[in-house]
């Protein structure tokens, strides 16, 4: 049972629907009004990366690591990503250390 604004009691309506001013039934279980709008740029994959691969650390190389061991690091000066141990900070390819 259900009390609307007007204090009448709606005894046939069911539970998370309310009656408004007018008297129709709206279905309030956690719809807020509006349409779902999705946003489809977020599983586009880019045709082509925006920066350079510079590739592997020489540290890398020599253990072996593959994709999920390495973590990428940025180049401010080469404009590219670089991908070696967590802790490495030296771009293989012009030795910037700054980012």
């Amino acid at each position: 049972m259900t009390i609307n604004h007007n204090g009448d009691d709606n005894k046939g309506d069911d539970e998370g629907e309310k009656n408004d001013e007018e008297g129709e039934k709206n279905d309030d279980k956690g719809d807020k009004g509006g349409a779902l709008i999705p946003f489809p740029q977020s599983r586009v994959k880019p045709s082509k990366p925006d920066y350079t691969d510079l590739g592997l650390t020489a540290l890398a190389k020599q253990l072996g690591l593959n994709g999920s061991r390495l973590s990428g690091h940025w180049c401010g000066r080469c404009n590219g990503m670089w991908f070696g141990t967590l802790l490495e900070v030296e771009c293989p390819v012009c030795g910037n250390r700054q980012g």
